[in-house]
């Protein structure tokens, strides 16, 4: 996904810089979103929920403003420079926390209204049955939640974040207690209500698979910090560290060392292999005997046919390897690889459609080829 032109970018509606200090740990997240599905995802502990608590009001920061809102309805939620905290009720921001908070006394249709205690009984009875009936509960109203699933105790949830209609939403880890069918249905429902309402979300997560389904852009977050922040496609194909890399799943990340350079092309030593990484003319100069890492993901690897001739334009990177272990997934089988001319590095990470594997017969052989493409590898530098 590229970024769209700046005449037609989606206006800046948050942005954030938090400086909370609890038990030891360290949070200094600072960023801005637009009317978009903004992921923030990261291990657990990294401070993804306490930037939720931050922005909705639950939890007060120690430095660091939160503005919400475009041009003259640009508001200030927080600042500590001014004394300014809005309280809760005041943001207008839904929030969905991690244990969803449904009321177990009360019936769904009075879990979703909760927030206009202070509206008309009219007023409520009309949002009741809007919201009802925009996430498909309306045969529910009277339930309460421990006679719901978990899916449905989570279309609650998000009913009652969306009747305040709030400017912006906030989901903390959504669907991880649900299966993987309810998980992908919400997900798509989910993906409806942005765009009908186009009602900025930013969703917590720290799953790969759902990060990359669901957000318009990824926020990259480790230990209180926000390592990268760009479209999901950009964040997957080219991290900025070796950790980020290892945050969104890339499965080889390769210490090499510059041998040569220009603005186009890097020639790198992998151990004994020379390998060759196109640059796309990102235009930074790297001095020979430079430390770099290369990030590719496993199903990158393009595994050569036995006794194939590569082209003349096929001949860069062809690595000669050897299987260490093999592993069957669902549909997929998943190598460890050691390549002949480095054994001492750590080994390649391949995954192969199943039917591949076989028709390319590497269950019966010991050695075969594998190609890194220049254009697949991305170039990473220290420091």
């Amino acid at each position: 996904m590229t970024e769209p032109p700046a005449s037609v970018r989606p206006e800046t509606v948050l942005r954030a810089d938090i400086v909370r200090t609890l038990r030891g740990f360290s949070l200094a997240a600072s960023f801005e979103m637009r009317r978009e599905v903004l992921v923030l995802f990261g291990p657990s502990g990294s401070g993804k929920s306490l930037t939720l608590q931050a922005l909705a009001g639950v939890d007060r920061p120690q430095g660091g403003s939160i503005t919400l809102g475009t041009g003259d309805d640009e508001e200030v939620l927080f600042d500590a420079e001014t004394g300014i905290d809005r309280k809760p009720q005041e943001r207008r921001i839904g929030y969905v926390p991690q244990s969803l908070a449904l009321f177990p006394h009360l019936s769904v249709r009075e879990n979703v209204v909760y927030g206009l205690r202070r509206e008309s009984p009219e007023a409520r009875a009309e949002a009741a049955k809007r919201l009802l009936a925009l996430m498909r509960l309306s045969d529910l109203a009277d339930r309460l939640p421990r006679q719901l699933s978990g899916g449905q105790r989570q279309r609650v949830a998000l009913a009652r974040a969306l009747a305040v209609e709030p400017r912006l939403l906030l989901l903390d880890e959504p669907f991880t207690a649900l299966d993987g069918p309810t998980r992908r249905a919400l997900g798509q429902e989910l993906r409806r209500l942005h765009q009908e309402r186009e009602v900025p979300v930013l969703l917590v997560t720290h799953d790969t698979d759902e990060a990359f389904a669901l957000g318009d852009r990824i926020a990259v977050m480790d230990a209180g910090r926000i390592l990268q922040i760009g479209p999901r496609e950009t964040v997957f194909a080219r991290p900025v560290s070796r950790r980020a890399a290892e945050l969104v799943g890339i499965e080889n990340v390769l210490p090499a060392v510059v041998r040569s350079a220009d603005a186009e092309r890097v020639v790198v030593d992998w151990g004994q292999q020379s390998l060759l990484v196109d640059r796309a003319g990102d235009g930074t100069t790297l001095e020979p005997g430079a430390r770099v890492d290369l990030a590719i993901g496993a199903s990158q690897l393009t595994v050569l046919k036995q006794d194939h001739e590569p082209a003349e334009g096929e001949r860069a990177n062809v690595v000669e390897v050897e299987t260490v272990e093999a592993e069957m997934a669902r549909d997929t089988m998943r190598l460890r690889l050691r390549a002949v001319a480095t054994p001492q590095s750590a080994p390649l990470q391949l995954e192969i459609p199943a039917y591949a594997y076989y028709r390319l017969t590497l269950d019966t052989r010991s050695r075969f080829q594998v190609q890194l493409k220049p254009e697949w590898l991305h170039l990473m530098e220290l420091g």
